[in-house]
């Protein structure tokens, strides 16, 4: 792992450590009389992106955007899941868009050896056929797969190869190409745009 993909992962477990600090410092145990609206003014999402005020500057991002850099991933999404950048259409500067490269993000609420289930969801039947189901944390970060059909709630992968860690509560994303929006396409020496069919392997 790199040091920008090192960089990437610590900005994503600071925002996911200040607003799970935030949500307890402004629990009803902790904030109480004149106080109580301290925790409201700090969760504060004016352009309802994910991401609180206080964290879009320090990001990067705008507070009166959700999507700062207009590439389809509001900026709570790119901060909070996929890493990249929210003032950069291109994030590893492969040519290929982070919303080309991850089409869905969201967290596991179950899973066995051929699935992946998310109870939040509400997908239409079959809609991600084709697509790649990267996961982006653990148990088993960094596995990829090609999803073979879907349901609502499901996401339903190749039998002949299972989950070799199975993602029962792992964050995750959809993607239209087996690319990685953090790290460019450099194995086969073609990048990411240029070889939409680029496997894990390819990636550096």
């Amino acid at each position: 792992m790199n040091g920008r993909r090192l960089s990437k992962v610590y900005l994503a477990g600071l925002f996911a450590a200040v607003v799970l600090g935030l949500l307890i410092w402004g629990s009803p145990s902790h904030v109480q009389g004149p106080g109580a609206g301290v925790s409201a003014v700090a969760l504060a999402d004016a352009d309802n992106d994910g991401l609180p005020n206080l964290l879009e500057a320090p990001n990067g991002c705008d507070s009166a955007a959700a999507d700062t850099d207009s590439d389809g991933l509001n900026d709570g999404q790119e901060a909070s899941v996929v890493g990249s950048s929210c003032n950069k259409v291109d994030s590893d500067g492969d040519g290929s868009s982070d919303s080309f490269e991850s089409s869905w993000s969201g967290t596991a609420t179950g899973a066995n050896p051929t699935s992946l289930t998310d109870t939040s969801q509400s997908w239409v039947t079959d809609q991600w056929v084709g697509y790649v189901l990267r996961i982006t944390g653990n148990p088993g970060a960094g596995q990829t797969r090609v999803i073979v059909s879907n349901s609502d709630l499901t996401l339903n992968i190749d039998p002949s190869s299972p989950w070799a860690d199975i993602p029962v509560t792992s964050p995750y994303i959809i993607q239209k190409v087996g690319t990685d929006p953090l790290a460019a396409c450099a194995a086969d020496a073609i990048s990411d745009n240029e070889d939409p069919d680029a496997l894990p392997a390819d990636l550096n």
